[in-house]
C-alpha cells in the first residue's frame, strides 16, 4: 500500500484475465474510485452555507497479466520491490496453461496475504471442490460474470481494507512480540547482572524474612561460614544465629531479622563480631521493602580480619618509625660525644709512655668501640645507617665470614655451610650484610647452650610473578640466605615482637634488645625481607631475600697494606660543627699537621667567616651534615656558586634526606661516618686534597 500527497491510500490491485475486455471493464469500474457528493448534498450545503463533507475512497492502481504464469511473475517482482499487490481478480478458465485455481495456489505460495477474488462465468469447480483444495476461504470470494459493477467496486473496497487490517494487525503483532523480547532481554539481562554483582562482591550476602525464613544467599556467604546449601537447606534465621553464636567471642548485640528489641524492623544495624579463631566480621543489616510493606532484611558479613591485622600492623609501624626518629636522634647526638671520647683517647696513646695510662686509655676506647657499635644498631634499626652498597657474591662474604663465626659460636655447635654453586649477585653494603650473618649466629649460639647445628645458606629464588608473603620485594629474581638453629625455637608471643628494638628474651646484661632489630633495618634499607619460622623444641629459621641485580660482581681488589700515618700538608681548611668538644679537638689534629684551620658552629657562621677572608678562599670544606640554622649541604652548595673547585668532606651520625636517597649516597658524595678517628679523619683529609 502506498499513500497520495493528501494521505489517500493507494492499493495495488492484479487483474488476471485471458480476454483483454475484461482487463478494460475492471479499470473502467475499480480504478481512482471517489466519491462524489450528490446533487441532494449540494443543494443543502448552498441553501444552509455549510461546506459539503467529503468521504475520500481508496485509490487503486491496477496491473494486468493474461496467463496464471505472468500473474505469479508480476507477485514476485512487486514483492521483493516491497510494494505487493494487496488482491487479484482471477478468472478461472484462461487456457492454455494453469487455470484460475492452479493459478491462486502459486500466487498464495508467493504472498500468502493475497486477498483473490474468482471470476468466473461457468466453473470446472464447485465451491467444496475450492474448500477441499485451499482449506480455507478467509481470503478467497466469488465474483459471478457478467459481474455488477458495484459488487466489483465493493469486493476491492472491502478486500483491499482487509488486506491492510491484516498487514497493520501483523505489524503490530511483530511490533509487540520485539518489544517483549527485548523487554524479557533486558530483564534476563538485569537479573545476569544482579546475580554475578552478588557472586562477585567480596561480601557475603543473607536475605531474611520477617518470619525468619532464609529467603537467598550467595556463594560468598556460604564460604565464610564453611557452609554448603545442603547443609543450610531448612534452616531459619533463629538457628542460623545460634550456629554464629557458637563461634564468635561474644553474643551478637541484634538478631538483624527485624523482630529483636535491638533491630526494629525500619532500622538499619550495624555490628562487628570477633570470632575465637582470630576472625572479624562486620554484619550490616538493613530492611527491604516492596510496594511499602517491609518484606524482611538483607546486602552483608564483610570479613575485615585482614584490614584490622593491616591497620594494627600500621600503629605498629607508626609506633616503630616514631622510636626510629628518636633513636637517630639520639645516636647523632652520641656519635658526636663518642668521636671526641674516641679522639682524645688516642692522643693519649700516642703521647704517653706509661703502660698503667696506655691501659686504661685502651680500656676507654674499647668502651667507645662497645658504645660505637651500640649506635650503630640504632642506626640501623631507624633505617638512618648510610649505605655504600656493591655488587657482590655472598657465597664469597660468607666464605670470608666462616673463620670469624666458628670462633664465635663455640666447639660445641656444627656449623654447616650450603651455597648454590651459580648464586646471583646482589647489590648490598658488605659490613651491613656481615652484621646481619653475625647478630644471627649469636642469636642461634644463644638458643643452643648444650651444642647443636648451624646451618647457613644461599640459593636462588625465581619471582617473576611476585610473591604474598613480602610484597615490598620488587617482581623480578632474588637470592635466599638461609640461617637455621637446631635450638630451643620461639613462642607465638615472641615471635610477635620478634623485630621490635630493645626486645629480649636474654637475661640482664646480656643483650640489648638491638640485634634483630637491626638486622630488620639493615635488609628493609637494602631492599629485601627477613622473616623467622620457628617453633619451640624444633629450632628456628631466619630467611632473608635480597634483589638480584644485572650486573657482574667485580675482580676483588687486592688487599691494601695497613694505612700509613697521615701525611702533613699546608692548606686551608674551614672545618664546621655544631659540637664544641669535636670541633676543638679536630682543629687541634688537624693544626697539629700544618692545616690552616678555620671552624665555625654552624652554616651561617661559616658564611661570615669566609666574608672576613678579603677575597682568600679555602681548599677544602669540612662540615657536618645536621646543623641548626643552615645544613652543611646547603652550605656547601652556596659555596660551590664562587669557589666551584674547592674540596668538601660531609661527616655525620646519620644523615637526613639531603646527601642519600633511600640509604645510599648521591654520587660524587665524599662522606666520613661518624664516630670517626682523627687518623681516619686525617687521611680522608689528605685523600680529598691530593685528588
Amino acid at each position: 500500500m502506498n499513500t497520495t500527497k493528501d494521505n489517500t491510500p493507494t492499493y495495488r490491485i492484479l487483474i488476471v484475465d485471458d480476454n483483454p475486455a475484461i482487463h478494460e471493464d475492471f479499470r473502467k469500474i475499480i480504478e481512482t474510485v471517489r466519491s462524489s457528493p450528490s446533487s441532494l448534498d449540494a443543494a443543502e450545503a448552498a441553501l444552509f452555507g455549510e461546506e459539503q463533507p467529503r468521504e475520500e475512497l481508496p485509490q487503486f492502481e491496477i496491473d494486468s497479466a493474461f496467463q496464471g504464469q505472468e500473474a505469479l511473475a508480476h507477485v514476485v517482482k512487486a514483492r521483493n520491490e516491497g510494494r505487493p499487490y494487496a488482491m487479484a481478480f482471477v478468472d478461472v478458465r484462461m487456457p492454455p496453461g494453469w487455470d484460475g485455481v492452479e493459478t491462486i495456489g502459486h500466487l498464495w505460495n508467493e504472498d500468502p496475504d493475497l486477498q483473490v477474488v474468482i471470476c468466473t462465468a461457468y466453473s470446472d469447480y464447485s465451491w467444496d471442490d475450492i474448500l477441499k483444495r485451499f482449506g480455507r476461504t478467509d481470503k478467497l470470494l466469488i465474483l459471478k460474470k457478467p459481474f455488477d459493477n458495484m459488487e466489483a467496486r465493493q469486493f476491492a473496497c472491502a478486500l483491499t481494507e482487509k488486506w491492510s487490517l491484516t498487514r497493520q494487525a501483523r505489524a503490530n503483532l511483530d511490533n509487540l512480540q520485539e518489544m517483549v523480547t527485548e523487554r524479557t532481554a533486558e530483564l534476563e539481562s538485569s537479573l545476569s547482572l544482579t546475580k554475578a554483582t552478588l557472586e562477585s562482591t567480596a561480601d557475603g550476602i543473607l536475605m531474611v524474612s520477617n518470619e525468619g525464613s532464609l529467603l537467598s544467599y550467595n556463594q560468598k556467604f556460604l564460604d565464610m561460614w564453611n557452609l554448603s546449601t545442603t547443609t543450610i537447606t531448612g534452616w531459619d534465621y533463629p538457628l542460623f544465629q545460634r550456629f554464629v553464636a557458637d563461634q564468635v567471642k561474644e553474643p551478637p548485640r541484634h538478631d538483624g531479622d527485624g523482630n529483636g528489641s535491638e533491630a526494629p524492623a525500619d532500622s538499619e544495624c550495624f555490628d562487628v563480631l570477633e570470632f575465637k579463631d582470630g576472625r572479624i566480621f562486620e554484619r550490616y543489616s538493613v530492611p527491604q521493602q516492596l510496594k511499602q510493606v517491609t518484606a524482611g532484611r538483607v546486602f552483608s558479613f564483610r570479613d575485615v580480619t585482614k584490614r584490622h591485622t593491616l591497620e594494627n600492623q600500621l600503629r605498629q609501624s607508626q609506633k616503630m618509625e616514631a622510636i626510629g626518629q628518636l633513636a637517630g636522634g639520639v645516636a647523632h647526638d652520641f656519635n658526636n660525644i663518642l668521636t671526641v671520647i674516641t679522639g682524645y683517647g688516642n692522643l693519649i696513646l700516642q703521647e704517653t709512655d706509661q703502660e698503667t695510662v696506655q691501659n686504661n686509655a685502651k680500656q676507654i676506647l674499647k668502651a667507645s668501640d662497645r658504645a660505637a657499635a651500640l649506635t650503630s644498631r640504632l642506626l640501623a634499626f631507624s633505617r638512618k645507617q648510610v649505605m655504600q652498597p656493591k655488587v657482590l657474591d655472598l657465597n664469597a662474604l660468607i666464605e670470608d665470614l666462616t673463620k670469624m663465626l666458628a670462633r664465635l659460636i663455640g666447639e660445641d655447635i656444627k656449623m654447616t655451610t650450603v651455597t648454590a654453586p651459580d648464586l646471583w649477585p646482589v647489590k648490598v653494603d658488605p659490613g651491613q650484610i656481615e652484621q646481619v650473618i653475625l647478630n644471627l649466629a649469636v642469636n642461634a649460639r644463644d638458643a643452643m647452650p648444650q651444642g647443636g647445628q648451624l646451618t647457613i645458606a644461599t640459593s636462588n629464588v625465581p619471582l617473576a610473578n611476585g610473591t604474598a608473603f613480602a610484597p615490598e620485594l620488587p617482581v623480578g629474581d632474588c637470592i635466599r640466605l638461609s640461617v637455621t638453629d637446631t635450638g630451643a625455637g620461639m613462642t607465638d608471643e615472641v615471635k610477635r615482637h620478634l623485630f621490635e628494638p630493645f626486645f629480649t628474651t636474654k637475661g640482664v646484661g646480656k643483650g640489648t634488645g638491638l640485634g634483630l632489630a637491626s638486622c630488620h633495618g639493615i635488609i628493609k634499607q637494602s631492599g629485601g625481607h627477613i622473616s623467622a619460622y620457628s617453633e619451640l623444641g624444633h629450632g628456628t629459621t631466619f630467611k632473608i631475600y635480597l634483589p638480584r641485580v644485572a650486573a657482574p660482581v667485580p675482580l676483588q681488589a687486592k688487599q691494601e697494606a695497613p694505612p700509613a700515618p697521615p701525611a702533613r700538608g699546608v692548606e686551608r681548611i674551614l672545618f664546621v660543627e655544631d659540637e664544641p668538644a669535636l670541633r676543638e679537638l679536630a682543629g687541634l689534629v688537624l693544626r697539629d699537621l700544618g692545616y690552616t684551620v678555620f671552624e665555625a658552629s654552624n652554616g651561617r657562621e661559616a658564611l661570615r667567616a669566609v666574608a672576613q677572608q678579603d677575597g682568600q678562599g679555602f681548599d677544602l670544606l669540612v662540615t657536618d651534615v645536621v646543623m641548626p640554622e643552615l645544613g652543611g649541604k646547603k652550605l656547601a652548595d652556596q659555596f660551590r656558586i664562587t669557589n666551584p673547585r674547592m674540596k668538601v668532606l660531609f661527616c655525620s651520625g646519620y644523615t637526613n634526606d639531603a646527601l642519600v636517597h633511600h640509604g645510599v649516597l648521591e654520587p660524587g658524595i665524599q662522606f666520613l661516618q661518624k664516630p670517626y678517628t682523627m687518623q681516619a679523619m686525617a687521611q680522608k683529609v689528605r685523600e680529598l686534597l691530593d685528588h
